[in-house]
């Protein structure tokens, strides 16, 4: 999803605002570039496994390595499919 918010950095970023990070302050805690987590949140590029990995490890974001795979896989599933699940994520999440 060059170019458009991805699912998986839609749900990143609302998960990041409601835990109190930014993308630079991810990036500096994962040890990734700022750019390249930048682009991670605003779905210009998709994580790949390692980086899940990374971000999955910071105990303050309270967020397992499978449910940021789980986000990741609804960036190929279908526009109503994705919809759906957001409204779903929103309530177990509790993401406004």
């Amino acid at each position: 999803m060059i170019g458009t918010m991805s699912y998986f950095s839609k749900l990143l970023e609302e998960h990041l605002a409601k835990v109190g990070y930014s993308a630079y302050r991810l990036a500096k805690e994962t040890g990734l570039h700022e750019q390249h987590m930048y682009k991670i949140t605003r779905g210009e590029r998709r994580p790949t496994d390692d980086v899940i990995d990374k971000i999955a490890s910071i105990s303050s974001l309270s967020i397992s390595g499978e449910e940021l795979k789980a986000w990741r896989l609804f960036d190929e599933a279908d526009v109503a499919t994705i919809n759906k699940a957001h409204e779903i994520a929103k309530r177990v999440f509790e993401i406004e």
